[in-house]
């Protein structure tokens, strides 16, 4: 929905504002990628889950796809997580 009764300057501010958090999202999704990463590679899982997608998928609610995303570099996030319905 969009808001005709900003001014220029506010949906400047408002811009800058939005992107400020999408880009401190970023940032903490490349961190729960490492640590998810850490996890499946140590097998950290182990003592409590059978395998990684178990692990996902009790602790967490998520499923991990297993294909993935080919615009992303080495460092970047690798599998694409969904919270299951």
């Amino acid at each position: 929905m969009i808001d005709e009764s900003l001014d220029q300057h506010a949906q400047t501010v408002l811009f800058e504002q939005c992107e400020s958090i999408i880009s401190q999202g970023f940032d903490e999704l490349k961190k729960i990628e490492r640590a998810l990463a850490l996890i499946d590679t140590q097998k950290l899982y182990k003592e409590h889950y059978n395998d990684f997608e178990d692990y996902c998928s009790k602790k967490w609610n998520l499923e991990r796809e297993l294909h993935y995303l080919c615009c992303f570099r080495h460092n970047e996030p690798k599998y694409i997580l969904k919270e299951k319905k």
